[in-house]
C-alpha cells in the first residue's frame, strides 16, 4: 500500500512571466532586442556576440552583461571609446529596467519584457521556441570555439558544412 502523499502546488513556484530585455533605442541597429535570462551576454560589432551592433564606433566585444538571478551587471570590456551612463564613463555597474547606456553612436536601454514562457504555450509552440533558442546558443558557442571557421565547427559538431551554413543564415548570424 502506497502511503506517500503529494503536496499541493505552490503558485509561487511557477516560472516568472516577466523578464528583462536590452533594446537598441538609437544608432545604426535601432530596434534590435536581446532577451536577457540568467547567463552572460556579449555586445559589440563582432559576429558571434549575442547582440551584434552595426556601429563602427563600438569595439568587437564592447560590453559584457551578466544576469545573475535578480541582478544585472554591465561591464565595459576594455573598449577604446568607453561606455557611458548619464554622461559618465564607467567600467562596471549594476543595471535594471529603465537604465540606458551609451556606446559609440548607440544607446541601449534595459526594459521589462513579457516572456513567452514555454510552459505557458501550447506544446508545439513551446517545443519550437526551446529548439530555436538551443540552436542559436549552440551554433554561436560552436563558432566562437572554432574562431568562426565553419568547416572546423561542422567537423567538431559532426554535421555537414553545407547544412551548418544554411543554419547560420537562417539564424541571421554573420561569420564574416
Amino acid at each position: 500500500m502506497n502511503t506517500s502523499r503529494t503536496d499541493p502546488l505552490d503558485p509561487n513556484d511557477a516560472p516568472a512571466t516577466m523578464g528583462l530585455k536590452l533594446v537598441v533605442v538609437s544608432g545604426p541597429s535601432t530596434g534590435e532586442e536581446l532577451l536577457l535570462e540568467r547567463g552572460t551576454y556579449r555586445v559589440g560589432k563582432q559576429a558571434g556576440n549575442e547582440l551584434v551592433l552595426k556601429d563602427s564606433t563600438v569595439s568587437r566585444c564592447h560590453l559584457v552583461i551578466e544576469v545573475l538571478g535578480n541582478r544585472v551587471r554591465v561591464t565595459d570590456n576594455g573598449s577604446r571609446n568607453g561606455t557611458f551612463f548619464k554622461g559618465r564613463r564607467f567600467e562596471s555597474m549594476d543595471a535594471g529596467p529603465g537604465v540606458s547606456v551609451h556606446l559609440g553612436r548607440s544607446e541601449l536601454r534595459f526594459e521589462v519584457a513579457e516572456r513567452d514562457e514555454p510552459l505557458l504555450l501550447p506544446y508545439k509552440q513551446a517545443r519550437e521556441k526551446v529548439l530555436q533558442r538551443f540552436e542559436r546558443e549552440y551554433v554561436i558557442a560552436l563558432l566562437l570555439r572554432h574562431q568562426n571557421n565553419v568547416s572546423a565547427a561542422a567537423r567538431a559538431a559532426g554535421i555537414d558544412r553545407t547544412w551548418l551554413h544554411r543554419l547560420i543564415r537562417r539564424l541571421g548570424l554573420d561569420v564574416g
